[in-house]
């Protein structure tokens, strides 16, 4: 089986929503239509303009797919700090990104191999990696979108 080629870097979130984004906070992305290309699936990257200091064995940055519940309709889908907690279910999780204690710090993780649907999607992060992000994010978090040849 062969690959196919990334297709151009999808903004999931903002550079602007990960600033300064607490320990135990979460940032949801704007919404993904994958019904078009219909990939299968979805590496996502989480650049930080500068180095954290993750904090603790278990620091990471939880990932999530949180899916159009309406296909064809209009989703109804969490979008501030208030209410993303309570309507994330854990089934929505799909990875964490681990955040190595490593003497340069923390800037870069990616999650590989996301499965996605062939339709409307948003991606949450929540930050757990014991250090609130940087102030000022340039970088975001991005998705590359791939499938079998």
């Amino acid at each position: 089986m062969t690959w196919t080629a990334y297709s151009s870097a999808v903004t999931l979130i903002a550079g602007t929503s990960l600033n300064g984004l607490t320990n135990g906070s979460w940032a949801t992305g704007a919404e993904v239509n994958n019904g078009t290309d219909r990939n299968e699936l979805m590496d996502v990257a989480v650049r930080l303009d500068s180095a954290i200091t993750p904090s603790g064995n278990a620091a990471r940055i939880d990932v999530y797919l949180i899916p159009d519940t309406s296909p064809g309709g209009t989703a109804a889908y969490a979008t501030s700090n208030a209410d993303v907690s309570a309507d994330t279910p854990a089934q929505y999780k799909v990875g964490e990104i681990p955040g190595m204690a490593i003497a340069s710090g923390f800037r870069y993780g990616l999650l590989a191999g996301v499965i996605i649907p062939p339709g409307k999607f948003k991606i949450q992060i929540e930050n757990n990696m014991g250090a609130s992000f940087p102030s000022n994010n340039n970088n975001a978090c991005e998705g590359f979108k791939y499938g079998p040849a």
